[in-house]
Formats: structure tokens, C-alpha cells, sequence
């Protein structure tokens, strides 16, 4: 719970910090002097970058508070995301191959503890159910918060039956989407994304990806409803997003450049410049790019 919340505050921080940079509005800043606080906090402090880092503070000690709560799964899911996108941020995979061995290895793994671990424990519960859940039933969940849950997942809540009824909060139950069936897709839609710009093109990976990613959540659902237990996401993700990759790249003649990726390349090749932008102020700079460019020099060097 404690690296959740220190993840979660500081992908809110993240998350809202380009808006501090995009605009100067209420920005005032207090010197830090020439002494030792200086040299740890800079030169000038942020008054703004400060109140933010308050703010992103607040909402994750609220959750920390009302996690049990039967509406508590907002927070969760709020501070969930901010996590995930400072996380796809901050790495970049170098191309479509590293992409096809990481979906593939989890592929397994998901498989294996969902559907094998079975048949090794006493009471024939998945591992990985029992983890993500704290070793009860989410789907009977009514948020009394009588066990303490990992958070590693999001809460996706059930519709009541009765939507009118007075008590239309007192007995919720939930499905569980942990972060990683959607932080390792994740890293593979802005791969593809960064590919598009790299080589200008429309987004004819990105968003067809996207939409078989919701396309395979859809599918997932529907073999959690008909099957009435817990499913593994990644058996439906990885074969129809890769599916849906293979086949736009084979199409297009891509498969080759996408497969071997090296952003680094097809950005001089496409733009001209000898140099990533930052290097040399003469070539197209591409602020978007940057930090995928500079994780791929780094990767391929």
C-alpha cells in the first residue's frame, strides 16, 4: 500500500505538472538563498509546483482513509491512472520485438496462475486471485472492508438491479482489472504511437490498437459473465492486439522498420538532422519526441 501511494502522488504530480509549465499564470517563486537548501531545492522554490504536490498528497491520504469505503474504488481508480500514465511516460520500449516478447512472457504468466495454480492449491483458488483480491471474492464484495486488499488493480463496479432503489450503494460488487493488463498494452500503443510520429504518418497503428484493446476488454467481460469466474485479461489482449499490429504493419510494408523499431534512426532519416533535436537546435525540434528519442539513444548505444 505504501509504494501505491507514493506512486500515486507522484503520477498526480506527474500528470498535472505540464500545466504549471504551459502556463505562468499565479506563478510566483521564493528564493532559496545561496545556502545548503539551495543546493537540494534549487535556486528558486515553486509555489504552484508546491501546491500541487500538496494537492496530489491530499487525494491519495484521502483514499488511504475512505479506501474501504463503498465508493472509495474512485479514488482508487483516479490515483490508479495518474500511476500508470507517469509510468508509460517514463518508459519507453526500443521496438516491436522487445514489445512481442514482453506481451508473450505475460501471456504465460497470466495463463499459468490463473488457470494452473489451480490444480496445486488446497482449495483450488488461483494464486493470482488470491493476491489481487486478499484471498475473497470480489464479485461479493459490498465494500464492507472487513479485508484489507492489495491495491494493484482497478474497481470496476456492477450495475444494480435495481437502479432506482433507495439503497443504491449499500451492496456493490466489482470486477478487478489489474494495472498491468493495461500498463503492458500500454507500452506497446505508445510505442506505436511514437513510431507514427517519428516517421509522419497518420495514426494507423495507434488507434486501430486501441480500439482491439477495448475490443478484447469487451470479450474478456463477456467470458467473465458466461464463465462466472475469474479471467485471465491478457489470454484475450495479446493475441488481438498483436494480431491487429501484425497485420496493419504486413499491410503496409512496416513489419520490418516496426519489428527492429530504433527510433533514433528513422528520426534523422525522416527529418534530416545528424543529431537528436536537442542536440542540434537546427533540426525540427518535436518536444513530444524527446524523452522517446533520448531513451532510445540510450537503449541503442
Amino acid at each position: 500500500m505504501g509504494l501505491f501511494v507514493i506512486g500515486a502522488i507522484s503520477g498526480c504530480y506527474e500528470c498535472f505538472k505540464p500545466i504549471l509549465q504551459w502556463t505562468e499564470i499565479g506563478a510566483v517563486r521564493i528564493s532559496m538563498g545561496d545556502g545548503h537548501v539551495s543546493r537540494y531545492c534549487g535556486p528558486s522554490l515553486d509555489i504552484r509546483g508546491m501546491m500541487l504536490f500538496i494537492v496530489s498528497c491530499g487525494l491519495a491520504a484521502t483514499w488511504v482513509v475512505f479506501r474501504n469505503d463503498p465508493l472509495g474504488w474512485i479514488l482508487l481508480d483516479l490515483l490508479g491512472s495518474f500511476l500508470l500514465v507517469s509510468v508509460l511516460i517514463g518508459i519507453q520500449v526500443p521496438n516491436l520485438k522487445a514489445c512481442t516478447i514482453f506481451l508473450s512472457l505475460l501471456f504465460i504468466y497470466d495463463v499459468f496462475f490463473v488457470f494452473i495454480t489451480p490444480l496445486f492449491t488446497k482449495d483450488g483458488q488461483s494464486v493470482m486471485m488470491t493476491v489481487a483480491t486478499g484471498g475473497y471474492d470480489p464479485t461479493r464484495d459490498s465494500g464492507s472492508g472487513l479485508r484489507e486488499v492489495i491495491p494493484a488493480a482497478f474497481k470496476v463496479p456492477h450495475i444494480p438491479t435495481g437502479a432506482l432503489c433507495e439503497d443504491l450503494f449499500d451492496d456493490i460488487s466489482y470486477s478487478l482489472l489489474g494495472f498491468g493488463d493495461v500498463m503492458v498494452p500500454g507500452f506497446l500503443i505508445s510505442y506505436l504511437r511514437a513510431f507514427e510520429l517519428v516517421t509522419k504518418i497518420r495514426p494507423v497503428y495507434s488507434v486501430p490498437a486501441l480500439f482491439a484493446y477495448l475490443m478484447s476488454l469487451v470479450i474478456t467481460t463477456v467470458a467473465l459473465i458466461f464463465m462466472r469466474t475469474g479471467q485471465p485479461a491478457l489470454l484475450y489482449i495479446v493475441p488481438i492486439l498483436l494480431a491487429t499490429v501484425f497485420v496493419i504493419a504486413w499491410r503496409r510494408r512496416e513489419l520490418s522498420s516496426l519489428w527492429r523499431g530504433n527510433l533514433v534512426e528513422l528520426y534523422r532519416s525522416h527529418h534530416g538532422c545528424e543529431t537528436l533535436p536537442h542536440d542540434k537546435p537546427s533540426c525540427d525540434e518535436d518536444p513530444i519526441l524527446q524523452q522517446n528519442l533520448s531513451q532510445q539513444e540510450v537503449l541503442t548505444a
